[in-house]
């Protein structure tokens, strides 16, 4: 599919009707040109058609925010040239580097901005330095964060961390982010089965 379609999965349907109404509407008007006298018909035809144009062009603006927010504005801004929302590649796998594809994970998340999110390894491919913002992006619009990983530099961006200890008695331990001038990570509570 197209990249706007990446972003916003499982909507495609929606995104590409969208996509063809501006492509519509853009060689309609092309066609009708600026000509005096049209009838009040087709005025408010056209009226009509702008102000679907207007909602679909919103709905870009509003994919090319969420690719910007997952640092992959290189796509929409004209820094690659040649792709765009409608560039389509039969496996973008094999178009995308592994911490693109997780980016594009994360312009997904954005686009519906759920209440909650689990997130297993979803910044493995990514800077460790980059993967606080994306973090923050994503609380900072509402979303609860739970992540699975193995950086402990997430653990910065999370105000929880869950600790399975392994003990062959299904203990655990749930620390909680210490406040200013405590200690960084306190022991909240300690169970096994």
């Amino acid at each position: 599919g197209s990249l706007r379609d990446q972003v916003v999965y499982p909507n495609v349907a929606l995104a590409e009707s969208n996509a063809a109404r501006i492509k519509r509407e853009r060689r309609a008007a092309k066609k009708r040109g600026a000509g005096a006298g049209a009838s009040s018909r087709s005025a408010a035809r056209r009226s009509d058609d702008a102000v679907s144009s207007s909602a679909a062009e919103e709905e870009d603006e509003r994919v090319k925010r969420c690719l910007r927010l997952a640092g992959l504005g290189k796509f929409v801004d004209g820094t690659v040239p040649g792709v765009g929302l409608n560039t389509r590649h039969l496996e973008w796998n094999d178009v995308l580097s592994g911490g693109e594809r997780q980016r594009i994970g994360f312009a997904r998340l954005f686009y519906p901005a759920p209440p909650f999110a689990i997130l297993d390894e979803a910044t493995s491919a990514i800077n460790p330095d980059e993967e606080g913002t994306l973090y923050q992006a994503v609380i900072a619009q509402g979303t609860t964060v739970v992540s699975i990983a193995h950086r402990l530099e997430l653990r910065e961006c999370h105000e929880l961390e869950l600790k399975l200890l392994g003990d062959g008695e299904g203990g655990w331990e749930l620390h909680e982010r210490a406040r200013a001038g405590e200690r960084k990570w306190a022991l909240k509570r300690r169970s096994a089965r």
